[in-house]
């Protein structure tokens, strides 16, 4: 297997980002990067492409979310805290980052994971979280803070 750099198609259609991926076959690949906008594809997917333009989804076994965390947080604590219940966490740009969760992961499972990151992180996810007393939950919440 080798690393290619493959052209990501936004939601909206038109093409996204490059992000890096293992081939798997001529025409099958898995991405292996963060993506760094709402993308149709996402870290851990398999994916069918064209002359490094990624056409289809071909198995999704992962679901990102976005964070901030602050400029003196210790980065390398929420990658250890997410990593030991099999979560990838991911520096975008500066201190924005992404967790990739497995999808046997539900949101019930995840809020506790998150709530008590060693490192205080904002929610960064447009229309993705709702909040409920100031528990995360997978719905529409932007700035709400976790741990630390």
């Amino acid at each position: 297997m080798h690393k290619i750099i493959l052209h990501a198609i936004y939601n909206a259609g038109f093409k996204g980002e490059e992000l890096y991926a293992e081939q798997l076959t001529d025409n099958t690949a898995r991405i292996i990067t963060m993506p760094f906008s709402d993308q149709v594809c996402g870290w851990g997917d398999v994916v069918e492409f064209e002359e490094k333009e990624i056409t289809k989804v071909l198995d999704s076994t992962y679901r990102v979310y976005y964070f901030s965390y602050r400029d003196d947080g210790d980065f390398e604590l929420i990658v250890e805290h997410f990593r030991k219940h099999g979560i990838v966490a991911e520096v975008l740009v500066g201190n924005y980052f992404g967790i990739a969760v497995p999808n046997e992961i539900d949101d019930d499972e995840l809020a506790p994971l998150i709530e008590s990151c060693p490192v205080l992180i904002n929610v960064r996810n447009y229309g993705s979280y709702e909040c409920k007393k100031d528990k995360f939950k997978y719905k529409s919440c932007r700035g709400l803070r976790f741990g630390g």
